[in-house]
């Protein structure tokens, strides 16, 4: 099992990615982080509301805002917590926290629509009743029609120092390659501040953006 670190290493341009995994002193992290091309994408931060939640912000000052670069990455609603890359993550915790099972209420969304990349979305949630751990994408697929594949995984026995990472992409700043599968790594942090340090130094230096970790119904960190 290949570590976080040599992964997002081996992504030139990893897009933006979840991170679901047992630290060292065995507690439960969630982590999500962005890079970025271009200015735009790179003119964003990460804002902490006082319910706990997460927003993708605009720092350009430029006004407006854009859903596919400006959303809420981190909703929390009755006992679930669900974050991801898009404007996917709001909906989709408010149907889960309504009673709509995982694969029902992911059958909503699809690829982002930009072509000619088709970003995947993708996603991770805990259920606090039950203390499941999911991890879900949707990806165009290569078949005429372009409709979309959709993944959820439900990934078993997390032990401490393991975790499984997702991204968007696969490939260099020049050519982008989706991705949206999910991978297995281990995790060298024992607490969640490391894994926040973790995640961030493999990122490259001149695309990462911005980055989080958070328990499912505890603290959240970010990249300043």
């Amino acid at each position: 099992m290949s570590s976080v670190s040599s992964v997002l290493l081996g992504r030139p341009y990893p897009g933006r990615g979840c991170v679901v995994g047992r630290v060292g002193d065995g507690s439960l992290w969630f982590a999500y982080f962005l890079t970025g091309r271009s200015p735009a994408s790179r003119s964003r931060a990460l804002e902490v509301r006082p319910d706990g939640e997460v927003a993708v912000v605009d720092t350009s000052g430029a006004g407006g805002g854009d859903p596919l670069r400006h959303y809420l990455a981190l909703a929390r609603r009755k006992g679930w917590t669900v974050l991801g890359n898009g404007d996917q993550v709001e909906p989709l915790a408010t149907a889960l926290a309504e009673g709509a099972a995982v694969t029902t209420a992911w059958t909503a969304h699809t690829y982002e629509p930009d072509p000619p990349i088709f970003t995947p979305r993708i996603w991770a949630v805990h259920e606090g009743e039950t203390g499941q751990v999911m991890l879900g994408s949707a990806r165009r697929s290569g078949r005429p029609d372009g409709s979309a594949d959709r993944l959820v995984l439900l990934p078993e026995n997390l032990r401490a120092g393991s975790g499984v990472l997702v991204t968007t992409y696969d490939g260099t700043v020049e050519h982008v390659v989706t991705s949206g599968l999910p991978i297995d790594v281990s995790l060298a942090a024992r607490t969640g501040e490391e894994l926040l340090t973790e995640i961030w130094e493999s990122l490259p230096s001149t695309l990462r953006v911005a980055a989080l970790v958070a328990r499912p119904d505890g603290p959240v960190l970010v990249t300043p």
